[in-house]
């Protein structure tokens, strides 16, 4: 005990993220009893800043931001022959980095995506095992009576090459795709010899929340999105 408050145990290290227990080492916050706001009443680094300032409200940390260049020119070829919307295409890239990288997830959720597209929102719920074909029917569809456990805005108005998008509420991560533009590029001919060509290219942001994610498992994640569009995998 320091000051009148209790440190935090060691039997408190198995359920709170590194950062989290920082902070509470640092301002002398016992983390037993806690109750969190965020996914699961999970303790984020806001609630421990919280209970430091004896109960006051404080601003909401920055979210953590990650941004990749990412290659479009297959995806839209791929919409076009397959007459889907432009969004679908990176929906299904989204989805098959989501089944890879699960910790962009809310612990224990089930897969529900949320496409921001047009300024409408759209919600499909298990989302998980969907074709491109299957995406762009229920992309259709009314939107369900679901919540988004990740959300991707697929587009972008007044041509922002990139955006941060707001981490929604029980939501750990969310993915904003910039305008596309076309520029030359090098890439590799039918030989594997570098040519100079025009692709469409496009930024894609990922904002998250640094006590459940952590700065290498969101690079992961945005890699994963940027080869599929690219062509690393076949998209069903």
């Amino acid at each position: 005990m320091i000051g009148g408050r209790t440190l935090p145990g060691p039997e408190s290290r198995h359920r709170h993220s590194p950062r989290v227990r920082r902070l509470a080492r640092e301002h002398g916050v016992g983390l037993a009893g806690l109750t969190g706001t965020g996914p699961h009443q999970r303790v984020t680094p806001a609630d421990v800043l919280r209970a430091a300032s004896g109960g006051a409200v404080l601003a909401t940390p920055p979210p953590g931001i990650a941004v990749v260049e990412a290659d479009l020119t297959r995806a839209q070829r791929l919409a076009a022959a397959r007459q889907v919307p432009a969004e679908v295409p990176l929906a299904a890239a989204v989805l098959a980095a989501l089944r890879r990288h699960p910790s962009l997830l809310p612990p224990g959720a089930r897969l529900h995506l949320g496409v921001r597209a047009g300024g409408r929102l759209t919600v499909i719920a298990d989302a998980g095992d969907l074709s491109m074909t299957g995406l762009a029917r229920r992309l259709a569809a009314p939107q369900a009576d679901t919540t988004a456990t990740f959300t991707l805005s697929a587009g972008l108005a007044g041509g922002l090459l990139f955006h941060v998008p707001r981490v929604p509420a029980g939501q750990v991560a969310a993915l904003a795709v910039g305008a596309a533009v076309h520029r030359p590029a090098v890439v590799l001919d039918a030989d594997g010899d570098p040519v100079v060509a025009v692709r469409l290219v496009c930024h894609l942001c990922l904002a998250y929340d640094e006590s459940a994610i952590g700065a290498a498992d969101a690079a992961a994640f945005l890699q994963a999105v940027r080869d599929r569009l690219a062509g690393t995998g076949t998209p069903r």
